[in-house]
């Protein structure tokens, strides 16, 4: 059934439908008035040729062979200049389908639904939150930072950062400077305290406050011969989205 349907709405089997019946009410006279024949070949060949994009259809080859075999036929009795520019045009016709190239393949276009993206109210951090306690002594390696991040927003609307970072002096160093990136960037901080929580004993200085990031500065106390380690807290507290809700 849905091959049927096909053939009905593709044209060139309609127009071959009406080739096929111009020729087979023309049968009879081809037998007493050779020039019907000859003009059924004319008819047949110019169905072929309004056929739109089809040239490299193999109906409409066998079209035009048949319609130059009916020529041939009937050449003999009939005005031969009718016959050869019918000839010619079907002749040419054939042979410009034989060299152009196939016809490029197309797809039929699709409908693509976009899935709404779900978006929590802040950008997942760097660092996973956990509230389980960190044994910093035995998850500690050389070269490697721990940290440990947590954003979130409060019920009077000011949103907080607070994270515990491992800083590592090597030996014979008395100073280190931590950078802090904030993503998405905190607009409006309007508090911002560090600590140091564990470790060896140092003081710690908030030096830049940005909205895109902070500065700590840290300075070891006391005998600096050997490497040590120490945790820094810091922690940020904004209430610009108390501002913008307002």
């Amino acid at each position: 059934m849905k091959r049927w349907l096909a053939l009905q709405c593709d044209p060139i089997y309609l127009f071959l439908g009406l080739g096929i019946c111009g020729l087979s009410w023309q049968t009879i006279s081809w037998i007493t008035a050779p020039t019907a024949g000859i003009l059924a070949a004319g008819l047949l060949t110019l169905t072929m040729l309004v056929i739109p994009g089809r040239v490299q259809s193999p109906w409409k080859f066998f079209g035009l062979l048949a319609a130059l075999g009916i020529l041939g036929a009937f050449a003999a009795s009939t005005d031969a200049v009718l016959t050869l520019c019918i000839a010619g045009v079907a002749s040419l016709s054939l042979a410009g389908g034989l060299l152009l190239p196939p016809p490029a393949q197309t797809q039929s276009p699709t409908t693509v639904v976009a899935e709404p993206e779900h978006r929590t109210e802040f950008a997942p951090s760097l660092c996973e939150t956990t509230d389980e306690l960190i044994d910093w002594e035995e998850e500690s390696s050389v070269g490697e930072l721990l940290q440990q991040w947590e954003r979130r927003r409060l019920n009077s609307g000011e949103e907080l950062i607070e994270t515990t970072l491992q800083v590592l002096f090597s030996a014979g160093c008395r100073m280190q400077t931590v950078h802090l990136p904030l993503h998405p960037p905190l607009p409006r901080i309007d508090q911002a305290h560090c600590e140091i929580v564990d470790g060896v004993a140092a003081r710690c200085e908030v030096d830049a406050v940005r909205s895109y990031g902070v500065r700590v500065t840290l300075r070891r106390q006391g005998n600096c011969d050997d490497a040590a380690t120490a945790y820094l807290w810091v922690s940020l507290c904004s209430t610009a989205a108390t501002s913008r809700a307002a």
